[in-house]
């Protein structure tokens, strides 16, 4: 039986890769050809890539899955071994289009000859693919790991599609104890329907215009003795990703007092490898839209803009962020900001210190904007902090994707790291205070400090089914 420390165990020369490419990575910052650009970049950018002999550089997901699939073809077992796709989703009813006719499992009486297993806990995971991990966040500070599948949508099913159990996993990404005959199974999960608590997300993959929900197919066994089985998916992509986010983030309404603002009976739609088109400089950026008659849910779009080479889906705080426009505007509507362009001549207070193929410039975390304009993206931020740090803690880290200028005029190339419990008071400091204007940086931490929940009197942030208590 492959067990958890098993499966991480394929991920160990990934991680020696990672030490590797690290010291390449510092041993060319003078212009070897590892940096064909002037400009410096983190060490920590190639986290979860192999960086091979020739130059090219190898998703450490990719290498994972031909570790499994060498594992398997050596006779070491079935447990594992992952079948993964995409489903079509029918433009109609919103279902999924199975690639295989699900149906019922046969009465027990007809597997009167295998020995039923009382308590068996099964649970399932997702392969991530994150960047913007490991900089004192409390939760998914890996990248290339398995993760619970929290809150997943999931089925068990056998060789011919009979399927013995289906809902949706708990924050441990687990089905709780089960009874099932000893033998091989498949855990099928789903990127669309992750809930709890009638709270929904679905997370899309958007393959040339048509709504797909990404499935992943890992083998189990049950023996005799078996009690808890976990099934590795070894396959990543951007709906997995962002379904990951999801998940964590009706992990963390659970857990926090107030919970994350969602809006029960909701179905928010997040539609991932598409950019927000038209009117956004790139076009390939990620954004938010409110419902419309196209988007009659509203929608979350993870673009593909290549931030150092990793597009939006691998930066987990970039996701959190766009949910956090779209929990916010479901519970309370958007506030009226009268759009950016309340930009200072000032350098440290505008966003000329990169160019679009970072993303757009229309703001970013230290721009001075209209007060709405800047009270709108510090909400947003706020979701993202909450997402990744316990409230319940002194400190909190919210990662960025584009460039900061620091007070010193050093600029840091993302991931860069932001203290979301500290107050910078940005605006009053760097950019002369001018009326009417605001930082989205400075409201962020506003609004972390007056919900975060080591505070004796911290303002709760209630669900859809309440006024939101944190209002703009």
């Amino acid at each position: 039986m492959l067990d958890r420390a098993t499966a991480q165990s394929y991920l160990r020369r990934v991680l020696d890769a990672k030490r590797w490419a690290s010291e390449r990575i510092r041993a060319d910052c003078d212009g070897g050809p590892l940096l064909s650009s002037a400009r410096a970049i983190s060490t920590r950018v190639h986290q979860g890539r192999i960086i091979e002999e020739n130059g090219s550089i190898t998703n450490a997901a990719d290498v994972a899955a031909r570790a499994a699939q060498e594992a398997m073809a050596a006779g070491k077992g079935r447990q594992g071994l992952t079948q993964f796709g995409r489903a079509r989703i029918d433009p109609a009813t919103r279902a999924i289009v199975h690639p295989f006719p699900l149906k019922p499992a046969p009465a027990p009486t007809t597997q009167s000859l295998a020995a039923p297993i009382p308590g068996v806990n099964v649970c399932g995971t997702w392969l991530t693919d994150f960047i913007d991990t490991g900089w004192g966040e409390d939760f998914l500070t890996n990248s290339n790991a398995f993760e619970p599948a929290m809150h997943a949508q999931a089925w068990i099913i056998d060789d011919g599609w009979n399927f013995y159990w289906s809902g949706n996993l708990n924050s441990q990404g687990c089905t709780g104890t089960l009874q099932l005959n000893t033998g091989t199974y498949y855990l099928y999960q789903v990127t669309t329907g992750i809930g709890r608590d009638n709270k929904w997300f679905n997370s899309y993959y958007v393959d040339d215009g048509e709504l797909t929900t990404t499935y992943i197919q890992p083998s189990f066994t049950v023996s005799s003795g078996t009690t808890t089985v976990t099934a590795f998916g070894w396959y990543n992509d951007s709906a997995i990703n962002t379904a990951v986010v999801a998940g964590q983030i009706l992990a963390r309404d659970a857990a926090e007092a107030g919970g994350m603002g969602i809006t029960p009976g909701w179905p928010f739609d997040l539609r991932t490898n598409e950019g927000c088109g038209a009117g956004v400089d790139p076009p390939t950026d990620s954004c938010y839209k409110s419902p419309s008659a196209s988007l009659p849910n509203g929608a979350v779009q993870i673009g593909t803009t290549p931030v150092n080479g990793y597009t939006d889906d691998k930066w987990k705080f970039t996701i959190g962020h766009e949910i956090g426009h779209y929990l916010s505007d479901i519970a309370m509507g958007m506030p009226q900001h009268g759009g950016w362009g309340g930009d200072s001549p000032l350098e440290l207070c505008a966003c000329g210190h990169y160019d679009t193929s970072w993303g757009n410039q229309a703001h970013c975390m230290q721009s001075v904007e209209w007060s709405g304009a800047a009270q709108f993206e510090g909400l947003a931020h706020l979701y993202g902090a909450r997402a990744f740090n316990r409230t319940s803690d002194g400190d909190a880290i919210f990662v960025y994707y584009k460039p900061f200028r620091s007070a010193n005029w050093t600029i840091w190339w993302p991931p860069v790291d932001i203290d979301a419990f500290n107050p910078l008071q940005w605006r009053n400091t760097q950019c002369g205070s001018p009326a009417g204007h605001g930082v989205e940086m400075d409201w962020m931490v506003f609004y972390y400090e007056i919900t975060q929940g080591s505070s004796s009197d911290a303002t709760t942030i209630e669900d859809g089914s309440v006024p939101l208590t944190v209002e703009i």
